[in-house]
């Protein structure tokens, strides 16, 4: 667990104000780790400490950008489109929801199938247009 690191945090607030006894619940970023105690903030901005047996390291979300380089040596993603989709309206700009991620990626793949099969039918016609009848 280190600083930057995207995270999800659960704990029952125990702070002595009028959000003691809460369930707190949520996925953010951790600012600081000091004295055995995990400092962060949701996506929301909602400010957060607690223990750091509260606190799971989302994997997924932090190594994101292997994929988009992966995407983009495949081919299925141009810089462009990776540059767009890292900085859609988030607060962190290194979030994506991993549905919509495997959304995005499901449409760009429907596309070049599409694509591909809209090639292999004109060539297809053209071939049947050069066979002698």
């Amino acid at each position: 667990m280190n600083t930057g690191d995207h995270v999800s945090v659960s704990f029952i607030s125990e702070s002595r104000t009028e959000f003691s006894g809460f369930n707190f619940s949520g996925t953010g970023i951790i600012d600081l780790i000091e004295d055995g105690r995990v400092y962060g903030h949701l996506y929301s901005g909602q400010p957060f400490m607690c223990d750091p047996s509260d606190v799971s390291v989302n994997v997924e979300i932090s190594n994101l950008d292997k994929y988009f380089q992966l995407l983009e040596h495949l081919k299925l993603l141009s810089h462009e489109e990776t540059q767009l989709l890292k900085n859609k309206c988030c607060p962190d700009p290194q979030l994506l929801n991993m549905a919509e991620f495997g959304l995005y990626i499901f449409a760009q793949l429907q596309s070049e199938i599409k694509c591909m099969a809209l090639q292999i039918a004109n060539f297809e016609f053209e071939q049947l247009q050069k066979e002698p009848a």
